[in-house]
């Protein structure tokens, strides 16, 4: 952002005060939202599709440690 460019602290007061206004009024829509969809998550992957492999490869291409 060009902003943090030329003004850092103007930019440090707007994400401030842009982040305490959606604390305000999507908090606790958010938090909601968030633990809905992590029960979900939790419903699917011990459910029968937990199993399902993406890419149809055996094992993966790559290492995890590279």
């Amino acid at each position: 952002m060009t902003l943090a460019l030329f003004d850092i602290s103007l930019l440090e007061n707007l994400v401030s005060t842009s982040f305490a206004w959606s604390a305000k009024y999507f908090g606790a829509f958010l938090q909601v939202l968030m633990l809905a969809t992590f029960f979900v998550g939790l419903g699917l992957a011990f459910s029968k599709y937990g199993k399902i492999k993406l890419g149809g490869l055996d094992k993966p291409e790559l290492s995890l440690y590279k």
